[in-house]
């Protein structure tokens, strides 16, 4: 058996993504998984065997953002529930050949201590443009890995210097932006044809998700109705619910509009700011937007390495805290603009980000860099396939 570990919902759409390589280059391999943050819908969409159940806890994993989330987790069952995923794991064991782990040190650790069996580890949590690993967790790939994919160059050039098996083979991230084809019913919108600008908006894809929506509706609305006619398509996660965010447009004075094309759940109109609800339709918008507003870790990033210039803020909640942006932007470089109002731990104020978005769409010289640096940091696409290569004769061997 193959088993596939993963912890968080970012890193479950890529484990996701590496399984269905997997199982398309080699289906005689068993596949199990298991998520050890969150529900791993990804996982389950995928068609994978869940090893013991998935469960949402309020921190949405990040416990680490400060002490009053790990103990609503605590509350929440967490312990119970992160010892139930150990007894899993040991009951297991015996029948495991090879471990897949996408994520970050925490799936090192349950390895080493459930399981003892070889690992190939594709870290996502860390890169050295960043934050480098830190000495335990070098040492544990040192012991624990048969192989280490980390996310760009940059990292496996420096965790190579110290004798970890490690080798950059492409961005997962990149590989995992579907398309479809859909446009949105957009065809009257586009910055690059001297049309009204496309902004996508990213949300997040954990709970505080719809907190930060109301700040990014803001945003939108300010922007629309001081420099102009702008769409606003929003990509949301399988988990986030359309019906909810539409009920909190129409307190909010936004005007349902009927809109009938596909990836589009709902349509609202509020001044000259047109704000779609998609859903499915993550890689289409990315296409058609000119620019990205986003509080999202992942999609973020892949906004980046698609060369779409990226404005993003502090949010609410326990992911997109002043620490947070810092370490994205700090990743991303020049290819994200981060807002900040006059308290820097806070949300700034919707006209300081419709400012910015608007500094960036009329400066071609700031747009350029943002592009280029954003595909240089990311890296491009084949890592799915090259890695699911390597697993499959490692698994094999």
């Amino acid at each position: 058996m193959l088993l596939i570990l993963s912890n968080g919902h970012g890193e479950d759409l890529l484990a996701a993504k590496l399984a269905l390589q997997i199982r398309e280059l080699a289906p005689e391999i068993e596949l199990q998984s298991l998520p050890v943050v969150g529900e791993g819908a990804p996982l389950v969409q995928a068609g994978l065997p869940l090893l013991y159940p998935g469960r949402s806890f309020p921190s949405g994993g990040f416990v680490r953002s400060g002490l009053s989330y790990l103990l609503a987790d605590i509350r929440a069952g967490f312990w119970q529930h992160w010892r139930n995923q150990g007894r899993a794991l040991r009951k297991v064991a015996p029948a495991v050949k090879l471990t897949l782990a996408v994520g970050d040190s925490v799936l090192l650790y349950l390895s080493r201590r459930h399981l003892k069996k070889p690992l190939i580890f594709v870290p996502t949590a860390k890169s050295n443009y960043i934050r480098p690993h830190l000495p335990f967790e070098v040492r544990w790939m040192q012991e624990t890995a048969a192989l280490v994919f980390p996310r760009d160059a940059y990292t496996a050039e420096a965790l190579a210097g110290q004798e970890v098996p490690a080798r950059f083979v492409g961005n997962l991230m990149m590989d995992s932006i579907d398309l479809h084809g859909y446009d949105l019913g957009l065809e009257d919108y586009g910055a690059d044809q001297g049309l009204p600008p496309v902004i996508g908006v990213l949300p997040g894809s954990r709970d505080e998700a719809y907190q930060n929506f109301t700040l990014l509706a803001q945003a939108a609305e300010v922007y629309a109705n001081k420099y102009g006619k702008a769409a606003f398509p929003v990509a949301l996660a399988g988990n986030i619910e359309a019906e909810r965010l539409s009920r909190w447009l129409i307190e909010e004075g936004w005007v349902a509009k009927p809109e009938t094309s596909p990836g589009v759940s709902a349509a609202f109109s509020k001044g000259k700011a047109y704000l779609l609800l998609c859903q499915g339709a993550f890689g289409d918008i990315l296409y058609r937007s000119d620019l990205v507003l986003g509080l999202a870790g992942t999609g973020n990033e892949q906004a980046a390495g698609l060369g779409r210039p990226v404005v993003t803020f502090t949010g609410l909640g326990s992911q997109f805290t002043p620490k947070f942006v810092a370490a994205q932007k700090k990743l991303l470089g020049s290819a994200v603009s981060v807002v900040y109002g006059s308290d820097p731990k806070a949300p700034p104020a919707p006209e300081l980000v419709a400012n910015e978005l608007q500094r960036i769409l009329t400066n071609p010289e700031v747009q350029a860099e943002m592009v280029k640096t954003g595909q240089e940091r990311m890296g491009g696409p084949g890592g799915v396939r090259a890695m699911a290569q390597e697993t499959i004769a490692f698994y094999r061997q």
